[in-house]
């Protein structure tokens, strides 16, 4: 949608017992090259000094609303909610920005209108200590794409937002821990943005600052690596583009690489077929179609299936799932091909690869 002359923007602080890392990331918010046009922190049934530190020296330029949500999602809805601004930002308590963040993340909206948000690099603080249960290096964001979005979440919580795009109170956001709170909902809210068209834009700058202290709410799944792994694949479990995902495996060098192409352009499937084909002998003087995604997989483990499979889990979002090789050239027809639900292919998959011989 075309964006009016004097666009306006939203901060929202959001907090629950971070009282101690309030002045730090509202210092950083007052103090934008491009100021925001209203601040808004949200206090969530905090009961710390959280409320005070607001009271006695922000109360003249932020303003303050007490909610009791105990979850991310909800606060940030009632920020949308609460807010005017035509784009608005979302920021943890415990985080702070660079002066140039509003500025830059700004321009970048402005410039595209396609664009649902716009996003940054980021700087990871550790507080007094190595938290070990943080195993996250020094992390680099990338230029968005959807499909790379759908393997992992480079895209950080903190970005600036098209409020025509937002579209956080369709659903509840995010994967449910034991404890009850939610995790990866940011994640989440990104590819639903991206399902419905919207794309994000990258300022290619390190401008957020995420401080790792030991209360983050990722700890939880992050110290246990089964819940973690579940937490992943509910999401993406949950963002399947396609009817069917057709697996096709060619190991046998016997079998000439275009015989295969040219079958899977014959074999009956539905219009909105995804295909990863899976080569164990690439032959690199052949270029591979544009109807499929290749990948190599070299030969030369007995468990080259598995590897595989494991392969092209990372990138099926078929509804459901076929998998084919070099012994079914015959075949033309999938409608009688028994396929499998892309929830049971992720299972069994993950079976293989937690559980080698």
């Amino acid at each position: 949608m075309p964006l009016t002359k004097d666009a306006t923007t939203s901060a929202v602080i959001l907090c629950h017992n971070y009282g101690r890392f309030l002045s730090a990331c509202l210092e950083s918010v007052i103090r934008q090259t491009r100021p925001f046009d209203e601040i808004l922190l949200l206090d969530d049934d905090s009961t710390d000094e959280t409320h005070s530190v607001w009271s006695s020296s922000y109360s003249d330029c932020v303003r303050y609303e007490k909610v009791r949500y105990h979850s991310q999602m909800p606060v940030r809805n009632h920020g949308f909610r609460a807010t005017q601004g035509e784009f608005f930002v979302c920021i943890d308590a415990d985080d702070w920005i660079d002066p140039q963040f509003h500025e830059y993340l700004f321009s970048a909206l402005r410039a595209d209108s396609e664009a649902g948000f716009a996003y940054c690099d980021f700087e990871i603080h550790r507080e007094s200590g190595e938290h070990p249960w943080f195993m996250m290096g020094k992390r680099t964001t990338r230029e968005f794409d959807a499909e790379a979005l759908w393997i992992s979440n480079y895209c950080p919580a903190t970005s600036l937002v098209r409020r025509s795009a937002w579209c956080g109170q369709k659903r509840a956001f995010g994967y449910t821990l034991e404890s009850g709170r939610t995790y990866l909902e940011d994640w989440d809210l990104w590819l639903e943005m991206a399902d419905a068209g919207w794309r994000g834009k990258l300022v290619d700058q390190k401008l957020l600052h995420y401080r790792i202290h030991g209360e983050n709410t990722s700890k939880e799944p992050l110290l246990r690596r089964d819940v973690y792994r579940r937490a992943i694949w509910a999401i993406r479990e949950s963002h399947l583009r396609y009817d069917l995902t057709l697996v096709f495996l060619r190991r046998d060098p016997g079998k000439p690489v275009q015989a295969s192409y040219e079958f899977l352009q014959r074999l009956k499937k539905p219009a909105n077929t995804q295909i990863l084909f899976l080569d164990a002998k690439p032959e690199t003087a052949e270029r591979p179609p544009d109807f499929l995604s290749y990948f190599v997989v070299p030969e030369g483990t007995v468990f080259w299936r598995r590897l595989a499979l494991e392969q092209a889990r990372q990138y099926s979002r078929g509804k459901r799932v076929v998998i084919l090789s070099d012994s079914d050239l015959s075949r033309c027809d999938l409608s009688s091909h028994p396929t499998r639900p892309a929830k049971v292919f992720y299972e069994e998959t993950f079976r293989l690869a937690e559980n080698p011989d």
